[in-house]
């Protein structure tokens, strides 16, 4: 819920068309591969941040080649992607923050998606972000570890790392 914390920011948004309190959400964004055996022969993934879905993002990282040859999880950096407050015609003030990611093999043998919702909840100081849509297994946990978690949380005006990790058979 975006709401504003007083009468202050309401009249300066009134009078101005500016918002004082912009509420957003920022995680630096690792995308992992979870594999139970070890792969005879190197495995190469290709990671999508966002898609053209998305809406009411500021930052959407970057794509970003993996290279899955062990074990367990398998991890890259897709960098920093971020809730926006502000569009040009204001809908991201009643729309939900939507990020995307996904990834597919070199031959597209294999693939997965998970789209998020995310949200900054200026009254609470916290912020979140969810799994809505995504592949069979997928999960999003605070470390580099497997966790049976479909969100997380965070502190409001920190950017947590966030591991999105799907699980490939």
């Amino acid at each position: 819920m975006r709401v504003f914390p007083s009468l202050f920011t309401a009249a300066c948004l009134l009078f101005t068309g500016t918002p004082v309190f912009a509420a957003i959400s920022s995680a630096n964004i690792q995308a992992c591969i979870n594999v139970d055996v070890a792969p005879l022969a190197p495995i190469n993934v290709n990671f999508i941040a966002g898609s053209g879905t998305d809406q009411c993002m500021s930052a959407s990282g970057t794509d970003e080649p993996l290279t899955v040859d062990t074990k367990g999880l398998n991890c890259v950096s897709i960098g920093n992607v971020a809730s926006s407050a502000d569009d040009d015609d204001n809908s991201c003030d009643t729309l939900p923050s939507a990020w995307t990611l996904s990834y597919h093999t070199d031959d597209y043998a294999q693939s997965g998606t998970a789209r998020t919702s995310w949200a900054a909840e200026s009254d609470e100081l916290r912020d979140s972000v969810s799994l809505k849509e995504t592949s069979p297994g997928t999960q999003i946990c605070p470390e580099e570890a497997n966790c049976d978690a479909t969100s997380q949380d965070w502190d409001h005006n920190t950017t947590p790392d966030i591991y999105i990790i799907f699980n490939m058979e």
